[in-house]
């Protein structure tokens, strides 16, 4: 009687598990997250309604990626795939946070060493109510282009523009229309946006270049509309009865700050360090350091009165 050959470890199954060839999702399996996130979304909203960013949200957002987690699992994909990709996403998003951080803490810092207020000084003097609305969205898109970062223009110059609308009887809703439509457009049309660099290394097989190339052909006739729905806005808008005084504005500014150039140089600062492709994250919190440390030497009054606030003085 002859023994059976033992099987020889390195020959390879010949009938592979189901998990080991995870099957291509159908349209339907595509869509069954994107319908499950938008229902968990709207259910959460009209059963919540403000109070839903406080915690029900994010219970919505949660469950939707746990719906797309069994799509997968429904289709072979093994448990520590699932993982890796989450992982994965989570990681991928992490500059994106940081960047966040860095903007809130830059709102403030440009705020108190008087680079924002400074802006609005001297752009009150040179707007006219007429083409107030496209003027802002070429600024923006030109900032946005420069520093890469549509939340950091829209943030800063965005604020001081709707902060002047209501000086020059513009309004402010159009305004912020504006500013969002000039720093999107210029974030996405530079290469040293983080947004821009992702979705080419996501992707796979696009240079950053090609991207921006691709998406010239939509964002370019959508800033194109935006500026002529700008222009005519501004054309037959009734402007409020203001009766506007630059110098008086200007005045209430200088009672507040110090108003000088040197207050700029935070602006000035991250605009060059955007210039030399530094990183995004580290260029915003960078400028916010410099204008905190200026702060104190240049809004030595806004700073004591900041700190007296903070402690309850």
């Amino acid at each position: 009687m002859t023994a059976s050959a033992s099987p020889d470890p390195a020959t390879p199954d010949p009938v592979p598990s189901r998990l080991a060839t995870p099957r291509e999702p159908s349209l339907l399996d595509a869509l069954i997250p994107v319908f499950a996130l938008i229902f968990l979304i709207a259910l959460t909203i009209s059963l919540f309604g403000t109070d839903a960013t406080g915690g029900p949200l994010q219970v919505a957002l949660f469950t939707s990626a746990v719906v797309a987690a069994l799509v997968a699992f429904k289709n072979g994909h093994s448990t520590a795939k699932v993982r890796d990709a989450a992982v994965g996403g989570i990681t991928s998003a992490m500059s994106a946070v940081f960047i966040l951080l860095a903007v809130g803490a830059l709102i403030g810092a440009w705020n108190m060493a008087g680079t924002i207020p400074t802006v609005v000084y001297y752009g009150v003097g040179l707007l006219n109510v007429t083409w107030f609305y496209p003027v802002t969205a070429l600024i923006c898109g030109v900032v946005g282009l420069t520093i890469g970062s549509s939340w950091t223009t829209a943030a800063t110059l965005g604020v001081a523009f709707v902060a002047l609308a209501p000086l020059l009887g513009a309004n402010p809703a159009i305004t912020a229309g504006a500013v969002i439509s000039g720093a999107y457009f210029g974030d996405k049309m530079t290469p040293i946006s983080e947004t821009t660099v992702l979705v080419p290394s996501v992707v796979g097989g696009v240079t950053t270049q090609e991207h921006v190339g691709a998406m010239i052909w939509t964002s370019g006739p959508a800033i194109l509309l935006a500026l002529l729905g700008f222009v005519i806005l501004g054309l037959v808008t009734p402007t409020a009865d203001v009766v506007f005084d630059p110098a008086q504005a200007q005045a209430v500014l200088a009672g507040e700050f110090w108003i000088s150039p040197i207050n700029l140089l935070p602006l000035i600062m991250l605009i060059i360090l955007s210039l030399r492709r530094a990183p995004p994250f580290l260029s915003i919190f960078g400028s916010a350091l410099f204008a905190a440390v200026l702060a104190c030497f240049t809004q030595a009054p806004v700073v004591q009165a900041f700190v007296d606030r903070s402690y309850g003085q």
